[in-house]
């Protein structure tokens, strides 16, 4: 998605917290692309860092027009046996964190546009092996069109609800490829695809609240 911004001219605020290496090398890629690129680092998982972060942000792009909510964490926690901590960690990477990183920007900013990275599985309410992380995406969900209404005309806000994009850690290369084939679609599903919906989003003033699933048709069922 940050590639693609920056081949449309778009400055890029890149976010990381382990992962410098790569972070510098996605930033050479979108300096080599003609755009400016900035690093900012900060553990989602505490909510607090995430909202210094956001300061640090708005204060070398103070007109930012995009915010992406995309970091996540994809634990299992069934209901049954999930302990607190990893509860915790599910709420806060996938929604408080986001919550409180929204609430700076709709505070220093006038306008703007916020598109959260949600999950095909806001649909169901068979969550199974991951309840709380479900948990955490449906209340993303909720947020995004509860703020479209209240923060509207000045700002938007949109959510993207991909299927199987990328594999879990905990998930065998088997179990990955059989979750695609039980979309009604059976085909891989490119981050490009998920880039060109935000494109979609961007693109679109009229569209707000909006919730676009590119998930090969894995919401219907």
């Amino acid at each position: 998605m940050a590639l693609s911004l920056a081949e449309k001219g778009w400055a890029i605020a890149l976010h990381y917290r382990n992962s410098l290496e790569e972070a510098e090398s996605t930033r050479e890629k979108i300096e080599e692309a003609g755009s400016d690129c900035k690093l900012f680092s900060a553990d989602l998982e505490n909510p607090r860092e995430s909202v210094e972060m956001m300061k640090r942000v708005l204060s070398e792009f103070p007109d930012l027009d995009l915010l992406v909510h995309n970091a996540s964490v994809f634990d299992e926690s069934p209901l049954a046996s999930v302990d607190e901590e990893v509860f915790d960690r599910q709420f806060d990477v996938n929604f408080k964190s986001p919550f409180f990183m929204t609430q700076q920007y709709i505070n220093l900013c006038t306008s703007g546009h916020v598109v959260n990275i949600l999950d095909t599985k806001i649909q169901s309410n068979r969550a199974g092996r991951f309840t709380a992380y479900n948990l955490s995406k449906k209340a993303l969900m909720h947020l995004t069109r509860m703020a479209a209404l209240d923060f509207a005309p000045g700002f938007r806000f949109n959510g993207i609800a991909p299927g199987p994009v990328l594999r879990a850690s905990h998930a065998s290369e088997e179990e990955f490829h059989q979750r695609i084939q039980e979309t009604p679609l059976k085909q891989e599903i490119p981050g490009h695809s998920i880039a060109s919906a935000l494109n979609y989003l961007i693109e679109n003033p009229n569209l707000t609240g909006q919730i676009l699933y590119c998930d090969n048709g894995a919401h219907l069922n």
